[in-house]
């Protein structure tokens, strides 16, 4: 998440390693590897949240290391996160390589990194002989064929509150498959950075934001991710009239209430219209409902919006009408602050009432999930993209549908930068507070 601007930047550890690999042939297999002066150390910057420190000393010195079977016989730096706070942070750890023979720079030479966490934490003195690292779930691994002689990125971390978690970055060749043999004689001089930074949550980015999400509760395709209607025919589909293409597509944050981002789709992933008997079409219906209120309509609006959840990230892990439904009047108020009704924002075009408000004036046709009169009406509430206002529809009319939903307050930002080209990457944390002890 390195482009997202956190709430503070907690602290940053830079350790040093300076290794040179003279890798002597014995077999396919087995090569003899030296390092010379290899050192990790570092300072730490004021951190109240989490602190971070380097193990051993700092030192992290071999003299005499070849391919190895057991992957605990490589080359080990390591470092101690304690989380203090009652929130959650994240890490970044970055290996920046000074210099490198190019031959180094190969599937051969591999890393890994693995953790074991102390839950809850403790201020007394912890037997790390006891750690149990999680091979089989490793934080992250790889090779040095893509890394470059500049900083790069290894991996990165969620760090539980009230923890203290211990890591290993290991480097090692792997003994049991055959090496290259132009590895010999050669050297690197690299430097391990750890950076953490306090997690920023999805309710702390601008309302507007892009979030790239996928729904999953029956939608189908690319709309999932948000992509409009008709968009194989225009470059960011439409509803009802291909002369009034959508601006906005994919998903953004409509608003924020009591810690739940609720998503919008920019545009629409669906159009319909409902036929006097209920049943619905994308593309044309042939009558409209006669019942005051329009409730079949209003239902089925919502049905479809519903396809758009995902259990995943839903406020309270489930999907129904309290966390995914159509963009209906009390969205249109959280949005411009004005209520909208058939005496208030209807028939007027305005900046009070939506107009440039890329939120609402998404450039085509939806719907809005309420009905002009649910005693006296057949009409819906739409926007009318001609008049850039909202107006009362019969349901025959095929417009956009624009899920809204509600995510859990524990959805954190793990990477973009929130722009429709860059989106907001998410997760969902399992633990997002604790009590401290």
């Amino acid at each position: 998440m390195k482009n997202v601007d956190s709430k503070k930047l907690a602290g940053t550890i830079i350790g040093g390693i300076a290794f040179i690999f003279c890798l002597i042939f014995f077999t396919y297999a087995w090569y003899e590897w030296r390092s010379n002066n290899t050192e990790l150390s570092g300072e730490i910057t004021d951190n109240p949240h989490i602190d971070i420190t380097l193990e051993n000393d700092g030192d992290i010195s071999s003299n005499d290391i070849g391919p190895v079977l057991n992957i605990e016989d490589g080359v080990i730096g390591g470092f101690k996160a304690d989380n203090k706070d009652v929130y959650p942070g994240h890490l970044y750890i970055d290996l920046k390589i000074n210099t490198i023979d190019s031959e180094l720079l190969s599937e051969d030479l591999k890393y890994l990194i693995v953790k074991s966490t102390v839950s809850p934490r403790t201020d007394d003195e912890i037997d790390k002989s006891s750690l149990e690292y999680d091979y089989d779930n490793p934080v992250a691994s790889g090779n040095f064929s893509n890394l470059t002689i500049s900083t790069n990125l290894l991996g990165e971390d969620n760090v539980q509150p009230q923890t203290i978690t211990f890591y290993k970055v290991i480097i090692y060749i792997d003994g049991n498959v055959q090496n290259n043999t132009n590895l010999q004689g050669k050297s690197i001089d690299a430097k391990l950075i750890i950076t953490d930074t306090e997690i920023t949550y999805l309710n702390e980015v601008p309302v507007g934001s892009y979030v790239a999400y996928t729904g999953n509760n029956g939608c189908v395709g690319e709309s999932c991710k948000g992509v409009n209607a008709n968009s194989s025919d225009t470059s960011n589909g439409y509803c009802s009239s291909s002369s009034f293409e959508f601006i906005e597509s994919g998903w953004r944050i409509g608003y924020i209430e009591e810690g739940s981002v609720h998503l919008i789709s920019g545009g629409a992933p669906e159009c319909l219209c409902t036929n006097s008997d209920g049943t619905t079409s994308n593309s044309s219906c042939s009558s409209y409902e006669t019942t005051y209120g329009v409730p079949q309509h209003i239902e089925n609006l919502n049905n479809t919006a519903l396809k758009y959840c995902n259990p995943n990230y839903a406020k309270g892990g489930v999907c129904n009408d309290k966390t995914a439904w159509a963009m209906n009047a009390s969205d249109f108020e959280e949005i411009t602050g004005s209520p909208l009704s058939s005496s208030s924002c209807y028939n007027i075009s305005s900046s009070s009432c939506g107009l440039e408000n890329s939120l609402i004036d998404n450039g085509g046709y939806y719907w809005y999930g309420t009905p002009y009169n649910s005693a006296s009406s057949y009409y819906v509430f739409g926007w009318y993209p001609n008049d850039r206002g909202v107006y009362g529809y019969y349901s025959i009319n095929v417009s956009g549908v624009r899920p809204v939903l509600s995510l859990e307050s524990s959805i954190v930002v793990t990477g973009g930068a929130g722009t429709a080209e860059n989106p907001y990457k998410i997760e969902k944390l399992e633990v997002t507070k604790v009590t401290a002890a």
